[in-house]
């Protein structure tokens, strides 16, 4: 994928292996910032989430537990260092 993207000229997208997957991204978006951006969305027409669940099992998953509020409940999915709350094996 990488020698797509340097070949087509594609430089504002992210390419990450990670745990048994490959993400695609643009560069400036990351899990966390979309997860905060629906979650401000909602409470802007007065309809926030009753509750938020984040979980992952991969590095590209910690952004959404650093963005996660408090009240969120977030879970690491497998072994590793993680900013998640819990942690299910």
């Amino acid at each position: 994928l990488e020698e797509v993207a340097r070949k087509e000229n594609v430089l504002d997208v992210k390419i990450r292996h990670g745990h048994m997957v490959v993400e695609v991204a643009y560069r400036n978006v990351r899990k966390g910032l979309v997860l905060r951006k629906l979650c401000e969305h909602q409470a802007l027409y007065k309809e926030p989430y009753a509750a938020v669940l984040a979980a992952g099992d991969d590095n590209s998953d910690e952004t959404m537990f650093q963005a996660a509020s408090n009240d969120f409940l977030t879970i690491k999915v497998g072994q590793g260092a993680s900013l998640a709350r819990f942690r299910a094996d």
